[in-house]
Parts: C-alpha cells; structure tokens; sequence
C-alpha cells in the first residue's frame, strides 16, 4: 500500500477530533448542568426558562423564524442585539432535523471544533510516535476551563463555541498557507477557505468582524510595499503570493457578509448587523449603586469611574440611561481628559479576567413544580491556566513575527487578530468568556515553533554549506 494521500489522511483527522468532541458534549449532556437541561428539554422549554438572555433570545428568534418564515417585529430586538447566526443554526435544527435539539447541536460543534483541532494539529502529526504526543496534548488543553465551560458544555446554548471555532479555523488555514509553497490557484483556494470561515465567525459574534478588517489591511500594506520593490527592480513575488491569500480572504468575507448588510440596511437604515455599541455605551453610565457584581467586575462602569461628576449629572438628568449620543459623546470625553486611569482600569479588568475561570449555569431542577431558576456561578481565580494560556500567546506572537520577518508576510495576521480581539475592551466590558478566543489564540503556538525551528535548520543549511 503507498502512502495515504494528504487529503485521505485530513480526512481521518477530522473524523477523530470529531469523535473526540463529540464523546465530551454527550458525556456533557448527561452530567453537566447546561447538557442535563439541554438534553431533556425541548427548544420551546428552554426559550421560556432562558427568557431575553442570551440563550433564550436566540431559541426565542429560531422559533420565530421556523413559525412565521421571519423575525417579525416582536422579536426583533433579537437581531438588533446579536447577529443571526445562532438564530439561523437553531431555527435549522428544529425545523430539519430528525434528531433530538441537543443532540444535532452536540454533532455540529464536534464538527466545528473537529475541524479546528485538524486544522491545528496538521503540520504536527507526521508519525506514530508524533500521534501520541499531539493527543496527549490535546486531551489536556480539552480540560482547560474554556473548553470544559464556554467551548463545549455552553456550546449547547451559545453561540461562544461556533464564534471560536470558526475563527481560529480561518486564521488557521491562513498560516498553514503563509508556512508553505504552491501555485496561485491553492493561495487563491485557501483565501476562499479562510474567507468563509471567519465571515461565519462574523455571523456568530459581531465582535470578531475587526478580525477581517485587520487582514484587508495588511492585505493592502503589502501591496504597497510590493508597489515600491516593483518600482527599484527588486523581487517581490513572495509578496505577491501573500498579498492575493489575504486579499482574497478580505473579499470572500465581504461578499459572504453583504447580503445581510443589505438586509439591515432596507429593514433598519443601516449596515452595521447589531446596534450592540448602542447599549455598550449607554452601560458606561449606568448607577454604579445597582450594579450587578458580574458587570462591575467586568468593568462596568467606566464612564462613572473616569469622570463621576458627569456620571452624577447624566443620573440627576436621566430616569434611565443617557440617550446613546450623549453617552458615546460623553464616553470618549471622559478617556482623552483621563487617559492613565483608562489605561490602568482597563488594564486591571483584562488582567484580573484573564486568570479566572467562567462557569456560570442553570442548577439541575424540578421546572414543572418549581419555576424559579437556581443558578450556579463560578468566577474563581485560576493561575495556573491563565499562565499556561499568557505562554501560548507570547510564543504564538513572537514565533509568527519571526517568521514573517522571514517572508512568511500572512503570520502577521496573528499579532493583528490578537490586537483586533482585544480592541473592543477600551471601551467594552470584560466578561470571562470575551477573552477566550485570544487564549485559544495561543493554540498555533506549537505549529509555528515547528515551523520556525525548521526554517533556522534550513538557514543553517544554508549556510554552513554540505559537509
């Protein structure tokens, strides 16, 4: 038998890490909180016990969507608040699949992350003995607080898991390419691939639509320079590779989100998916005296705690929360007259949440005799974890500049993807969960080591000469 072709072996990978997730989300479903209620319940149960929080909204809009044929306009303070991605996936399952909810939805985030830990692990596993390695790494990174919370056990319910999944995908399959050879055509190829998958990261959480722009912005910068080196005759067709991967990426995710931005901008005047920047700034100058401990930890509010003397008078003024443009207005008044204590206080929450854990859920009850819903927080400090994941992401930023300073020019997507993650919280509350996808951010750290330990062997090939 000859050796199993790359698409052959790609192929079983995926199916694996598919099996692999998809063991941990049934096991979930039998002995975790989320999976318990998912798993015996229906999706008209759960959208009346989760009410206008985030997992009920989205089931409330499905199920909008599966009885009318569209989000009518009782509901559509759901697609002013979220993108439609999570609606659209829950509105499929119930109106098409044989399956139980809970089990279709376990089965297409075993398929997501399946993909991502493929993905992830493909530059890595080219023996046996590599096989055991790779796995018995993974399997310890799967019991990581992000993945036994948000990326798994919360997936049933939220759209964090498919958000993540699809991102760190498509930034993957950018720097599998930005690491090797070929024609046009498979740079081309791979700029489609990435390109669909971060426009349904889009879908799922609007936050990450920065990610994309970053990368047309390189896109463009290298271009530039390609430009200059044309012009003093000086060879540039390795920018030319890199520069078509990440235009094409750019213009794949705008043409994949167009259609929807067209949609909102004929229904509500605008292209902007959610008007979620509205309540952003809007919560800055919230009453610091009713607030809830999860948003003050998360920073809320931060237009009282730079300039409280405004925040007194928008409280003297207002029964309820400033209009948005006085907040925003007010908002970005309070940072430029208090630049140090913005940074400090927002350096403070990022940090403080990164090295905690998020495990926050409906107990385990007796719905039908008692409809009150427990829940059972958890934000303890974990070090050791949010230690491990600060080292991924250091050598993760640090081995991608590397190599990009050798002419791997797409590796800058990571550095910028971290920047574009991190972006909203200037101004943004820091709940736990926000910072996942940078964490898992860190996850390309072992690809790109290999990479840069085989690009400084082939440099010192290179150089000592044969022997």
């Amino acid at each position: 038998m000859g050796p199993m072709s790359p698409r052959l072996r790609f192929a079983i990978s995926w199916a694996s890490h598919t099996a692999l997730i998809a063991f941990f989300l049934l096991y979930a479903g039998s002995n975790t909180i989320h999976g318990f209620m998912v798993m015996s319940m229906s999706p008209e149960r759960l959208a009346e016990l989760w009410g206008d929080g985030d997992a009920g909204s989205y089931l409330k809009g499905a199920l909008a969507l599966v009885r009318d044929g569209t989000v009518g306009p009782e509901h559509a303070w759901i697609l002013n608040l979220w993108p439609p991605g999570m609606v659209v996936l829950d509105a499929a399952v119930i109106a098409w699949s044989p399956l139980p909810f809970a089990v279709t939805i376990a089965l297409l985030t075993a398929v997501a992350w399946g993909l991502t830990l493929a993905l992830l692990t493909w530059r890595l596993i080219r023996s046996r003995r590599a096989i055991l390695f790779v796995a018995a790494g993974e399997l310890l990174v799967l019991a990581t607080p992000p993945f036994q919370t948000w990326m798994l056990d919360e997936a049933f319910i939220y759209s964090d898991g498919f958000a993540a999944s699809a991102l760190i995908s498509g930034l993957t399959v950018l720097v599998l390419r930005g690491l090797s050879d070929g024609g046009k055509a498979v740079w081309v190829r791979d700029g489609v691939l990435a390109g669909i998958l971060l426009a349904v990261a889009v879908y799922f959480r609007a936050s990450n639509n920065i990610v994309p722009i970053m990368i047309g912005a390189l896109a463009v910068v290298l271009v530039v320079v390609w430009a200059i080196r044309r012009a003093r005759r000086r060879p540039g067709e390795n920018l030319v590779r890199h520069s078509v991967l990440l235009g094409v990426t750019t213009l794949t995710v705008i043409a994949l989100l167009a259609p929807y931005a067209a949609l909102t901008l004929a229904r509500h005047g605008r292209i902007q998916s959610t008007q979620t920047d509205d309540v952003m700034y809007q919560l800055q100058w919230r009453d610091p005296a009713i607030q809830p401990n999860w948003l003050a930890d998360a920073g809320v509010p931060l237009g009282c705690t730079l300039d409280p003397e405004v925040c007194a008078g928008f409280l003297a003024e207002y029964d309820g929360p400033p209009p948005v443009p006085e907040a925003r207005a007010a908002l970005f008044a309070a940072i430029a007259t208090h630049p140090i204590p913005w940074v400090v206080d927002r350096v403070s929450v990022v940090v403080k949440q990164w090295f905690r854990e998020d495990y926050s859920s409906r107990a385990v009850a007796d719905f039908d005799e008692d409809e009150t819903i427990p829940v059972s927080a958890s934000w303890n400090p974990n070090v050791p974890a949010g230690l491990f994941y600060l080292a991924m992401l250091v050598a993760a930023l640090v081995f991608a500049v590397r190599l990009a300073r050798r002419g791997h020019w797409t590796l800058l997507v990571v550095p910028l993807a971290a920047v574009a993650l991190l972006a909203p919280f200037a101004i943004t509350h820091v709940e736990v969960r926000y910072l996942i996808p940078l964490k898992l951010l860190g996850l390309l750290a072992p690809t790109l080591w290999l990479a840069w330990r085989q690009s400084t062997r082939s440099v010192s090939a290179q150089v000592d000469g044969p022997r």
